[in-house]
């Protein structure tokens, strides 16, 4: 899934069980620099993901009218969820569920009682693994190019695609056909710099 730049990183909870719900909410917000929604039902839950832009679901299975198989199910078979990782947070691993979780395609699980460390540390996984940023770096010089591609692609966090181009119309050409994030732009660039560009991204 790619980085939303107008709603950042959310994360949904569903759970019957408003005390799970706390406590992943207050986790998430003391620790993590994203956004939390929470249900107590699978209706609500569905409901925050067609209105906006969700990038992790923690599924409770136990839960009354519709259970987390039968939510994970809705999940999956509906294109516009799409690409969606859902995560069991539940008390059940019991070798029958586990095997039908698996077959279930669920991403993975993180067992009740939850343990604070374990699942900031899981939820920032997926995150990292998950959710694509995408940054463009423009120079007309080569070897600046290949240095800022190697260097954000070595040390940004996050599953990130770098792409480079060798000029001002190039650059515009790849903004217009991809979401991109974060633009690195030279400003000593012959025909339009750097400034010059940036003026016109703004002028759209």
């Amino acid at each position: 899934m790619r980085y939303d730049p107008q709603s950042g990183i959310t994360i949904l909870a569903i759970d019957d069980d408003q005390i799970i719900l706390t406590v992943i909410s207050r986790l998430v917000k003391a620790k993590l620099p994203w956004n939390i929604l929470t249900a107590n039902t699978a209706s609500k839950g569905l409901q925050y993901l067609r209105k906006q832009p969700i990038h992790l679901v923690l599924l409770d299975i136990n839960m009354p009218n519709v259970d987390g198989f039968k939510t994970l199910d809705l999940i999956q078979y509906q294109e516009e969820f799409n690409g969606i990782p859902v995560v069991f947070v539940t008390s059940q691993i019991d070798s029958k569920t586990v095997v039908k979780a698996r077959m279930a395609n669920i991403d993975d699980y993180i067992k009740k009682p939850i343990v604070p460390k374990e699942m900031v540390e899981r939820i920032t996984g997926f995150i990292k693994k998950y959710v694509k940023f995408q940054f463009l770096a423009i120079d007309d010089e080569p070897i600046p190019r290949k240095l800022i591609k190697a260097s954000l692609e070595k040390i940004f966090p996050y599953n990130v695609e770098v792409f480079t181009a060798n000029s001002a119309t190039e650059g515009l050409k790849i903004i217009d056909e991809n979401e991109i994030n974060l633009l690195i732009v030279d400003d000593e660039m012959p025909v339009i710099d750097g400034l010059r560009m940036i003026e016109m991204l703004r002028a759209r």
